[in-house]
Formats: C-alpha cells, structure tokens, sequence
C-alpha cells in the first residue's frame, strides 16, 4: 500500500504530466451531462448502489487508474481505452472491501482526485478554489469516451457538496441512507478491520470532531453519522427537488435492479440524457446483493 501511494504521488505531481493532460482535455465539447454524484455517511451500502448502476447502464466514471494519475485524468482516459482495444475489459461485480474495488479498470472512490479537484471538506476549506472549467473538461472528456453521464461514489463528496455545486449546479444527487444502528455497527466493524481497534476514526471526518473523540466509540459513530447527515441535509433541503434522491439501503436490497432503473429514469428525465443499458449486462448479477 505505501509503495502504491509513493507512486500516486510521484505520478499525479508531475507538473510535466498535468500539462499535458491539460492539452489533451477536450476544450470544445461544451458543458458534459449532469453528473451523478452518490453521497452518504460511510457504511450505507453506496458502492454496491454505484456498481450496481455502472454494471447495467453506460455511465462514464473514475477508475483505479484514473485514481493513479489523480491529476491527470484526461491521459489515464487514454491509457484505459489503450486496455480495453487490447481486449482487457472491467469485470463488473458487486464486490468490494470497505469501498476499494479491485482490478486497474475497477470503479474508484478517486479520493485524491477529487481532492485535487474540489479541495478538502467544506467546513475545513482553507485557500483552494476550483478550476471549474478544467473539471468541465476532464468530465465532458470522460463522458465522450465511455458514451455516458459521469457518475461518482465519494463519501467525502457529501462533505464537499458547496464546492461541488458551484461547478455543477445541475448535478443529480443520490442520498443512500441506512438505519443508524446497522451503520453505526459497520463503521465499528469497518475500524476494527483497519486499524485493529474500534477507538481510532475511519473515513469522513465531521466538524466537532475533537469533541466527539472523547465520547465512547458507539456514541462517536453515531454523532459522525448525524453530523454528516445534518450537513448533506442542510445543501439538499437546497437543492432542486427533480436533481435528488433518496435510496434506502434495505429498500434497495429488496429489489436493486428496480431501485436502479428508478434512479436512471428519474435522472433522464430532468437531464434529457438517455443513459443506455450495457451490451454485457445480465441481470444475474444482481443476485450478489446481500442483505
């Protein structure tokens, strides 16, 4: 992991790099489509929902590569369509651990890129302002590539979403939500896997968090849990009714191929992008989905 991470970090701050990404980034294909962008607290069931809906439709997203050159999304784009006319394909499952999925061309939480892209959280925002015409190009890049909308699944997005709108203020967003219980227990699951104990914190920080350190390990998983869904709530309250949704986890558990078509025909409609149904999809995939 630490050898991974040196090379991610000596490849996407290569200034070299970044400037010829900036030359390949198409710059007259105009605004790209809406882009979808899933957020939630940790633990809500969001990268199944996100590889759920990128094993059916056509949908443009970051990969495990385009996370490897965090900076330089628009060369990883040529480097992942250089795999695929080799015959190398993604693929898709329903699997993952604790949010990573595996393979080059797996989907990516592309943290540093969209660190890179949007800054920090919005409540710790120091000096970073958003290239939003360079954000347009990458996307509209990668949307012309994989012949679909852009779709994400970041949870630190939904701490992120201020900055994330100000380039994006059409993006469709879907809020995957879980009952406090059996996500506060995840989380605990998920610190234990990590870090070998449940008193160190894992994924989205939240305001107060010094504060929240000092409370017992269930009581700091549920007020991180509130706390994110206290701030995503405040920006959706916000946002266009037509440009959101909300998913239940159990809901979507029940019958993820129906919660899926919900999600692609609701966002169609009020983006006009047709969003087509892949060549390799079976249905049978969805059998992986475990509740």
């Amino acid at each position: 992991m630490k050898l991974l991470l040196g090379l991610q970090s000596l490849i996407g701050n290569a200034g070299i790099l970044r400037w010829l990404d900036k030359k390949v980034c198409a710059s007259d294909c105009g605004l790209p489509p809406d882009p979808i962008f899933i957020i939630g607290a940790p633990r809500v069931g969001s990268t199944v929902l996100f590889q759920s809906l990128i094993a059916k439709y056509h949908m443009a997203y970051l990969s495990n590569i385009h996370s490897l050159f965090f900076s330089q999304s628009c060369l990883a784009d040529i480097l992942v369509r250089t795999i695929a006319s080799c015959g190398f394909h993604h693929h898709h499952t329903l699997k993952s651990d604790f949010g990573f999925t595996s393979g080059l061309l797996g989907p990516s939480e592309a943290g540093s890129t969209f660190r890179y892209w949007f800054g920090d959280a919005d409540f710790s925002l120091n000096d970073h302002v958003t290239d939003c015409q360079q954000v347009h190009s990458t996307v509209a890049t990668l949307c012309e590539s994989l012949a679909g909308p852009f779709i994400s699944k970041n949870l630190f997005n939904s701490m992120r979403l201020k900055e994330i709108l100000k380039c994006f203020p059409n993006a469709f967003l879907v809020w995957m939500q879980r009952d406090h219980a059996s996500t506060a227990q995840s989380i605990l699951k998920m610190r234990k896997a990590i870090h070998g104990t449940d008193k160190k914190w894992v994924s989205v920080e939240v305001p107060n968090q010094q504060e929240i350190l000092k409370l017992s390990p269930e009581e700091q998983v549920l007020q991180q849990i509130v706390e994110i869904e206290s701030y995503i709530e405040d920006i959706f309250s916000c946002h266009n009714k037509e440009r959101k949704i909300v998913i239940q986890y159990k809901s979507f558990c029940s019958n993820p191929e129906k919660k899926i078509d919900g999600i692609i025909k609701k966002y169609s409609v009020i983006s006009g992008c047709k969003v087509s149904i892949r060549d390799d999809f079976c249905s049978s995939i969805f059998d992986q989905v475990n509740f």
